[in-house]
């Protein structure tokens, strides 16, 4: 190659081809976009379960390797499965092996924050009333002993409304255990302020 054509080359290849920093940012962009969008279905489909009292997971499959175990069977993953149906990227999303915000610890820790952000709004909303916390004790259908808790307060128009704000599970009903465990210290920390 002559001098006069490496010229030519070294002119003419940034005016017809893209910057690799541009190229990749605009990649990364995209794939930004793309995971925003499936984290939002996944979002909406653990809102939808725990709103309508559906649980989450179901059977465990385990496998020979992580890639063959699973939640297959679950309503979180069936509704995924059916919601695919509409939109393949959710498919595609599924066939991940990993960083697929699919996982138990994951679905625990949005509903932790729904629950959270469920519970600063009644928070909001008995601010500056008076209300009574109260607290029983039920035995759930799997003989486990747990922990009522409920907020009773009259709003604006007069009427009384009670919000269950959680459930606990407690190895013993007896005042020790109770005051000995951390349910107090979560009721009390959401509401005192």
């Amino acid at each position: 190659m002559s001098h006069r054509e490496a010229i030519d080359v070294v002119v003419t290849i940034p005016s017809t081809t893209k910057n690799v920093g541009e190229m990749l940012s605009l990649s990364l962009a995209d794939q930004r976009s793309r995971n925003k969008k499936i984290l939002l279905v996944i979002l909406s489909n653990i809102q939808f379960l725990a709103r309508q009292g559906l649980a989450l997971r179901g059977q465990y499959v385990s496998g020979d390797d992580s890639t063959k175990g699973g939640e297959n069977d679950s309503n979180f993953i069936q509704l995924l499965k059916l919601r695919g149906k509409d939109d393949p990227s959710i498919l595609k999303w599924m066939e991940k092996v990993q960083d697929k915000f699919t996982s138990p610890e994951i679905q625990n820790e949005i509903l932790s924050i729904m629950a959270l952000y469920i519970l600063r709004g009644i928070a909001t909303s008995i601010s500056g009333k008076k209300y009574t916390i109260m607290v029983d004790e039920t035995t759930s259908i799997s003989n486990t002993e747990q922990l009522v808790v409920c907020l009773r307060y009259v709003d604006d128009n007069l009427d009384v409304l009670e919000e269950i704000i959680g459930y606990y599970s407690m190895e013993s009903t007896d005042i020790y255990s109770y005051c000995n465990n951390n349910y107090r210290h979560i009721v009390v920390h959401e509401f005192e302020h």
